[in-house]
């Protein structure tokens, strides 16, 4: 029985520098064509997302408004790139709640509203959210009923 490949000395074993050129080329290939896809899925989850944790702060304001939660008076505001969901007043609240919007989505409309025990807000709100893919906007009408487009 002849086992050549068995017989091989060291010096024989190895990979190729071609063979390792072509695996690393295939890679670079398959990462080239999958990054603007992922690109568009990263902006897409970061405004789907976004758009999900404003309504449900703008709902949760609502709630603990005609519940009567704390003193009874929530609302939310934008400072930064934070959303804050607060008891009391956006400067100085008795407890509040925030969270990060992501870089990539633009927020326009955002005014400080809190929320009476009927669960209407203080002022009617247009929220516009947008990245390069497209935008949505959250409609809060001024009897606290919530919109999205």
């Amino acid at each position: 029985m002849n086992l050549p490949v068995l017989l091989k000395s060291k010096t024989e074993i190895g990979v190729t520098l071609i063979e390792l050129l072509l695996v690393i080329s295939i890679i670079g290939i398959v990462g080239g064509v999958t990054a603007p896809v992922l690109s568009r899925l990263v902006l897409q989850i970061n405004l789907n997302s976004s758009e999900n944790k404003i309504v449900s702060t703008i709902k949760k304001a609502q709630e603990y408004s005609m519940d009567g939660k704390g003193n009874g008076i929530w609302g939310l505001c934008m400072s930064g790139s934070n959303v804050i969901l607060y008891d009391g007043t956006c400067l100085n609240p008795l407890s509040s709640d925030s969270f990060l919007i992501p870089a990539t989505v633009i927020i326009s409309g955002l005014s400080d509203t809190n929320f009476n025990l009927r669960g209407e807000p203080s002022n009617v709100l247009n929220v516009s959210l947008g990245t390069s893919l497209g935008s949505r906007t959250i409609q809060i009408n001024s009897a606290g009923g919530v919109n999205v487009n």
